[in-house]
């Protein structure tokens, strides 16, 4: 999930991955989030379903 979640948020942000921070993952009932930021604090989440599948990333 921590590698999908980055690699999406550095696509989206068109920067490389090694510019994502990825702070604290979350376990829901059903899902996960994992929260991040760009190195120019650009905030987002990234959602997983229950399997860990990856949903969507939304900005924060």
């Amino acid at each position: 999930m921590v590698d999908t979640c980055r690699q999406e948020a550095a696509y989206r942000y068109n920067t490389r991955e090694q510019r994502i921070s990825l702070r604290n993952i979350r376990q829901y009932q059903g899902s996960y989030e994992i929260k991040g930021s760009t190195v120019r604090q650009e905030a987002f989440t990234c959602s997983f379903d229950e399997n860990g599948q990856f949903l969507h990333l939304s900005t924060a």
